[in-house]
């Protein structure tokens, strides 16, 4: 019934287009943060139905950012088969769709589908004037009547007395009643109230004649509210027997939203009209039971019987829409300098995949910046206080954990849902590679989070243009790496490394190219970025004086003269890896752990570390630089993360 809203230089909009016609949904949701736009986007579409038809408004809504910009834009795709075929037994409805058809038919200029579609277009200029594409203001006025707008701003809602919900009731079932309503309603009220009512009928209206005061006799939709008033016996809405007021406000207006999509739909379906809603923030003064309902409700009632559209910055919303057995659509508003711009998420990713999605995930859909990491030591690492303080800016990315799951990965990652967000992936080299029993490395087979596996990628990469023009270097490197795939790698003998330049080479060919494609991968795991060659001897010391658990075999470890060997023996200890992504072994036995990765070790060392380390320094500088050579891989890491802000 709406195919498409398209506005323009509206306030923070500059230009933003939804396609409804092509989602096939019955719930469209705008999601952001405070601030993104999307408020403006309904006061937009509101703001169009209060002005149809009309030559001039003093309200002041165009961008003011650019002084250049002179017009706002507003235009709205009607379609009408649907209700033309209700209107069949109304012949006033009839007629008024025979008046709209002819002027399809008259008017080339327009881009007309094979189903009646209309395009109704307003241009206000900075002076106030309104101009619109159809000047036939009847037409304009049988669009406004056949497609009201309700616009819900959760924020502003008369929790005491309901008097919108009559309004909507009255407007949606409205109709023009037959010439002798008077005789007939004067009857049924003699035989309600008897003769007291023709007597005081009688008094007022001879005082209106008198004053020569009539009332409207077109406005009967008021008469209609007043009908449904009266038979369920007055206008003052009780609930479970009592009065508004004694409830709070959260389930005041969750019984208020409740009503609102359960009467909307239900009464469109019986009438020869089509009702555009617009719920502002609904999951305003609602805890998580509510707010789960309300979409429960929400996507029960609303079908293919009124145009529902909400705006929400709840995770907890999102997550629970995604799980409804429904057709909905989601778009992300965000902020770009002075404007707004709206990406359309492409959530076919979620509707086909089994993960049941949660507040985990759609927490990253309001995020500006994503990191997606492996597990629960990355969210240790990276939420540290300490390295917050030293790495200021990482307070604004969001860390999201897939615990190595590449299916619940493709339900968040950008790209998939286009978030239109910058992102990094940060993996442990063996999502990348495989060591076999040749003593050779193979590329690891998932797609999802290995670039080097990636068929979109491997086709883009065939063609020339794209070679010459964007990664011609790229493609240079990934023939690097292939070239040093056929080679064989061992081993030192009793020891836990790789002791071979072109080992060395492949590693450092494999991280570039991934970080390419928005993947960082750590030389062995994120452990091994944590425990370095560099800070090997202050970990040792941190053991001892800190009374950290360790392995029998520690002792053994740290008298190793080998900072290598040492450093990988002890990393073990501690949930690292080898160079052939295996644990290290001592004198045949494989190393034992000292303890688990969620035991909070990562962050007893990093506050010890800092205590000993950067504490004493005066700079941001200096503690930096001194970070850097105590923990060069992931300072670099660091540095990248950094640099998407």
């Amino acid at each position: 019934m709406i195919n498409k809203i398209s506005i323009q230089n509206y306030k923070s909009i500059e230009n933003i287009v939804i396609d409804s016609k092509s989602d096939h949904s019955d719930i469209f949701c705008l999601l952001g943060k405070n601030g993104s736009g999307k408020t403006n986007i309904f006061k937009a579409i509101d703001y169009f139905f209060r002005y149809i038809g009309k030559p001039y408004s003093e309200e002041q809504i165009i961008d003011s950012a650019n002084p250049y910009t002179q017009k706002c834009i507003i235009s709205i795709a009607f379609q009408f088969d649907l209700l033309s075929r209700k209107a069949d037994q109304n012949k006033k409805l009839s007629n008024e769709f025979k008046r709209i058809y002819e002027y399809i038919t008259k008017n080339k200029s327009y881009d007309f589908t094979e189903t009646e579609e209309l395009e109704l277009t307003m241009i206000q200029f900075r002076d106030g004037t309104i101009r619109w594409n159809i000047e036939d203001k009847h037409i304009c006025d049988t669009i406004k009547s056949i497609f009201p707008l309700y616009y819900i701003d959760t924020r502003r809602l008369d929790l005491y007395t309901w008097d919108k919900l009559w309004q909507i009731i009255s407007d949606l079932s409205s109709a023009k009643p037959n010439d002798d309503y008077k005789q007939i309603l004067d009857k049924a009220f003699f035989d309600i109230y008897g003769e007291k009512y023709n007597s005081s009928k009688d008094i007022i209206e001879n005082v209106f004649n008198e004053y020569n005061v009539s009332l409207d006799k077109y406005h009967f939709t008021e008469r209609y509210k007043n009908a449904f008033s009266m038979r369920f016996g007055g206008n003052q809405f009780v609930f479970d027997g009592h009065s508004l007021d004694y409830y709070s406000d959260g389930t005041s207006s969750f019984t208020y939203l409740k009503l609102l999509t359960a009467l909307i739909p239900q009464i469109s379906d019986i009438s020869c009209k089509f009702p555009i809603l617009l719920i502002d923030e609904p999951e305003i003064s609602l805890h998580n039971e509510y707010i789960t309902e309300f979409v429960e409700y929400m996507c029960r009632n609303i079908k293919k019987n009124a145009f529902c559209m909400i705006s929400t910055h709840s995770p907890k919303l999102i997550a629970d829409l995604n799980n409804q057995n429904t057709d909905y659509s989601i778009y992300r508003v965000t902020r770009k300098g002075f404007y707004s711009v709206i990406n359309k998420m492409n959530i076919s990713w979620i509707k086909n995949s089994k993960h049941k999605v949660t507040v985990r995930e759609t927490e990253c859909y309001f995020s500006d910046c994503l990191v997606y990491v492996e597990g629960e030591t990355e969210i240790q690492l990276f939420s540290h206080p300490k390295i917050l303080e030293l790495f200021d800016k990482l307070k604004k990315v969001h860390f999201y954990s897939f615990d190595s799951n590449d299916k619940r990965l493709r339900t968040v990652l950008s790209d998939n849902l286009n978030l239109g967000v910058p992102y990094k992936l940060l993996i442990d080299m063996d999502k990348v590679l495989q060591y076999n029993k040749k003593n050779k490395f193979n590329i690891n087979s998932e797609q999802t989070v290995n670039p080097l596996s990636n068929k979109c990628i491997q086709k883009k990469e065939q063609f020339k243009f794209y070679n010459t023009i964007i990664g011609g270097d790229i493609t240079n490197i990934r023939s690097l790496i292939n070239y040093l795939l056929k080679k064989n790698y061992t081993l030192v003998s009793n020891k836990n490394y790789i002791n071979d330049n072109d080992f060395n080479q492949l590693m450092f060919a494999i991280i570039n190219y991934c970080n390419y494609y928005n993947v960082i991968v750590n030389w062995s795991t994120i452990e091994g970025s944590i425990i370095t060659y560099e800070n090997i001897d202050d970990f040792i010391k941190f053991i001892d004086d800190e009374g950290i658990k360790h392995t029998k075999q520690h002792n053994h470890f740290c008298s190793e003269v080998d900072t290598k060997e040492k450093t990988i023996l002890i990393l073990s200890e501690y949930n690292g890896k080898n160079e052939i992504f295996k644990s290290a072994y001592f004198k045949s036995n494989t190393v034992s752990k000292a303890t688990d990765k969620t035991s909070g070790w990562i962050s007893d060392w990093l506050n010890y570390y800092f205590k000993l380390r950067i504490a004493p320094l005066a700079s941001i500088a200096d503690k930096k630089q001194r970070f850097k050579k105590d923990f060069p891989e992931l300072y670099h890491t660091l540095q990248i993360i950094e640099n998407m802000i």
